[in-house]
């Protein structure tokens, strides 16, 4: 596979209620060992990593990042 996305990162006001939507709907996991409000909580299926930033003054929310793992960096240079 040439390719594969491995993290996503997403901006909300509503990071906690996200989290367990994502839970819910898709099934994936808390990476957090404890809960902490103030933290970004992650989710994932193993494969690939959600996290879900808090949204701060002047930022909009929505996809913020992703990131890919690549067979070669050669190729994609």
């Amino acid at each position: 596979m040439f390719a594969q996305i491995n993290h996503i990162a997403i901006i909300s006001h509503q990071y906690p209620l996200l989290e367990k939507y994502y839970q819910v709907l898709f099934g994936l996991r808390s990476a957090q060992k404890s809960w902490d409000p103030a933290a970004a909580p992650t989710v994932g299926d193993g494969r690939v990593g959600l996290q879900i930033l808090p949204r701060r003054d002047g930022y909009v929310g929505g996809l913020d990042h992703f990131g890919l793992l690549v067979d070669s960096i050669d190729v994609v240079l």
